[in-house]
Order: C-alpha cells, then structure tokens, then sequence
C-alpha cells in the first residue's frame, strides 16, 4: 500500500510550496497507489496522470478550485469508489472510463464542460450530485 501526499512539497531550500499541476501520465500505472492527498492549489491533472492505478481508492479534490481533470486522467481506477469535485471546472474525454467500483460523483454546479464519454462503463454509477444551484 501506498499514501501520496502532495499537500506540500519542500524544496532544496526548505521552503513549503504546493503542488499546483500534475503533469501528463507521471502516476501511470502506479498499481500500489492507494490514496492521495492533494493541496487546495492543485489546479491541473494532466492526461493519464493516474491511468491504471488499479488500488487508487481514494482521492479528495473537494478543496480544488478552478479544478481541470485532463483526459483519462482516472481511466482504469479500478477501485476507486467515490470522487469529490465539487469546484471542478473541467472533466475531460474519458477522465473516468473504466472505474467499475464508482458509485458516487459530487460535481459543481459551475462546471464549465463535461466531455465525451468522461464516465464511460463505470457501471455501478449510483448517484451524481450537481451541487445546490441548479435550476429546473
């Protein structure tokens, strides 16, 4: 098992700073990844950042504002059971294609695009929150 935490990151020179962007596939097919922790100033995930991280059960994003997910970001998270996006803004081609054990999706009620297929065979997709300000 293995708990990523990105909270915080200290340079050479012992100052603190926060991970703002996860770039392009850097967890791929991180098989033992279990959990991660991610600063508020996270503001990118890039493509295939975590593709393949069969174990990834939990990730909180809840604190991320202006919050883009790039495509297939989450594809093939077998395991992950519930994702909180509440201030994303962007979901991207097939962020979560794949995430068979998915049941719950927290999204806001600003997200500016969802595109094609972001929750393709996540088949046990139960609930899909679209935050308080929706309008019918």
């Amino acid at each position: 098992m293995i708990n990523l935490d990105l909270s915080k990151i200290h340079d050479c020179d012992g100052v603190s700073d926060n991970v703002s962007i996860i770039d392009d596939c850097v967890f791929t097919n991180s098989i033992k990844l279990q959990s991660v922790k991610v600063s508020p100033k996270l503001r990118k995930i890039g493509e295939s950042a975590f593709r393949n991280c069969v174990s990834l059960e939990n990730i909180d994003l809840s604190r991320s504002s202006e919050l883009e997910i790039g495509k297939n970001a989450f594809k093939n998270c077998s395991s992950l059971k519930a994702i909180e996006l509440s201030k994303a803004k962007l979901i991207d081609e097939k962020a979560f294609e794949g995430c068979k054990k998915l049941v719950s999706v927290t999204l806001p009620s600003e997200l500016t695009a969802i595109e094609s297929n972001a929750f393709d065979s996540c088949h046990k997709l139960e609930s899909i929150n679209l935050g308080k300000k929706i309008a019918f």
